[in-house]
């Protein structure tokens, strides 16, 4: 452990982050953040699934939407899901305490930005 983490400060090894690391996580008004293509369809269409050629995965279901209600509808989606006050995932307190020089986060939230907050 201790060499992995050294390799991830000095950026030999990059972090590659996606939905994954927000399995379990709580909003503070009592809501899941997505942390998967099923759960990112359902918060993305209220809570409703989408046919099963939809529900393969998140991208599609984002596309159908985007072209039956419009980008602002998908925009205000994505901002109504992630800008809910919640706790920094485990992964990303890890991350903060590391400060590794290099982070690939392929997530829609601004939690990346917060590991390197006042540096």
């Amino acid at each position: 452990m201790v060499e992995i983490i050294e390799d991830l400060k000095n950026g030999t090894l990059v972090p590659f982050l996606g939905m994954g690391v927000f399995r379990g996580v709580v909003a503070k008004d009592g809501t899941t953040i997505p942390h998967d293509s099923d759960s990112m369809i359902l918060a993305l269409n209220g809570g409703r699934a989408m046919s099963p050629r939809l529900m393969y995965e998140y991208s599609r279901a984002a596309m159908s939407l985007e072209q039956r209600k419009g980008r602002n509808f998908l925009v205000g989606m994505v901002n109504h899901i992630y800008t809910k006050e919640y706790d920094l995932p485990a992964v990303y307190e890890l991350f903060k305490k590391i400060k590794p020089p290099f982070l690939i986060d392929t997530n829609l939230d601004d939690s990346g930005c917060k590991i390197y907050k006042g540096v």
